[in-house]
């Protein structure tokens, strides 16, 4: 027995290790999520998931507590006992009533631009409420593998930290006037153009319709407007391979992806098929892991899938980070178990 308390060393661990929760927020289709709650099941460790493709979990704040209620597990969760927290996908998604919803409004009030703007305040309501929510979970987990706020980041300026501590950038232009492009593609040569933010990526049941990073030539041009929304456009790099790093907590897992063997795949190697990549290990040079590691501590991140190429003379260039990357496929083809490496840090 312990001095003053009621339990035995072997009963107050095994009351704190139930009592100590790991928070998720995941969607049900994301297949990376089920493998690393696979380790922690095997483990042992105490969890909760919730998915935002199935609201399966209800918020409620009441008097200045938050609560939660599962309704998968059907049970209570108490927030106040997260000490783990993973944000891997948005476990939390609007769900806008239906359209009959404004069939009791007087014709002069359903114009079409009223609707939208009544969808747009009910949309903001809920962003704010949201980022709340993940605000206290976040409070309450002495570890946080990835942050709410930090799911995006913004691909300019982490190209600006990334060249200011030493690592290669590609030369990058933002330009809106077919002008400016034609004069850059004549003193640069073709470019490619990629989105600032995140591209479109609409799957369905019978199609999909997502945005890939493309190649501007000069035959290009003929087809684009004079003026354009403000675009994203760098210099083509002759690469030998890409790299993807999955960088967990310190260390860095690197492989290599042989893309250029690939037609149709040089530019943007997500074109390829799968079973068609060719995926290997790959050592970085240790100046290369330092400064990516160290871009990852200014980024205050803890995980994230980095892109990189390396150039027909041997340099490597980074391209940017994705805080909520696909890791898995990578680790299973070089046997990384990247999956476990992130359970045993929750």
């Amino acid at each position: 027995m312990i001095e003053g308390s009621t339990y035995s060393r072997v009963e107050l661990s095994i009351l704190i290790f139930f009592v100590l929760m790991i928070a998720i927020s995941s969607r049900l289709d994301d297949f990376a999520t089920s493998r690393v709650i696979d380790w922690l099941y095997f483990w042992g460790k105490n969890y909760f998931r919730f998915n935002g493709d199935c609201h399966d979990i209800h918020f409620k704040y009441s008097n200045g507590k938050l609560s939660a209620r599962s309704i998968y597990c059907a049970r209570d969760i108490d927030i106040s006992e997260i000490t783990s927290f993973w944000y891997r996908k948005c476990g939390i998604n609007l769900a806008l009533p239906p359209a009959t919803a404004h069939a009791d409004l007087p014709h002069d009030k359903c114009e079409a631009y009223k609707i939208d703007h009544y969808k747009e305040f009910l949309k903001t309501e809920f962003l704010v409420y949201r980022a709340f929510i993940f605000e206290q979970i976040q409070k309450q987990a002495s570890f946080k593998l990835c942050e709410y706020e930090k799911r995006e980041l913004n691909k300019l300026s982490v190209l600006v930290i990334a060249r200011n501590i030493g690592l290669k950038t590609p030369a990058t232009y933002i330009i809106n006037k077919k002008s400016e492009l034609k004069d850059l593609i004549k003193q640069k040569g073709d470019m490619i153009v990629k989105p600032m933010y995140e591209g479109v990526y609409d799957v369905q049941k019978s199609s999909a319709y997502i945005s890939y990073t493309s190649l501007v030539t000069e035959e290009d041009l003929s087809s684009i407007p004079d003026t354009f929304p403000h675009a994203l456009f760098q210099e083509k790099i002759e690469k030998r391979f890409e790299l993807r790093v999955i960088y967990i907590a310190g260390r860095c897992y690197a492989v290599a992806l042989f893309t250029q063997e690939l037609e149709g795949a040089t530019i943007d190697g997500r074109r390829c098929q799968p079973k068609d990549l060719r995926i290997v290990p790959y050592r970085l040079p240790d100046s290369i892991a330092q400064k990516l590691s160290h871009l990852m501590r200014l980024l205050d991140l803890q995980f994230g899938a980095i892109d990189l190429v390396v150039d027909s003379n041997g340099a490597y260039v980074f391209l940017e980070v994705n805080p909520v990357g696909q890791f898995t496929a990578y680790g299973t083809a070089c046997n990384y178990y990247l999956e476990k490496e992130l359970a045993s840090l929750l």
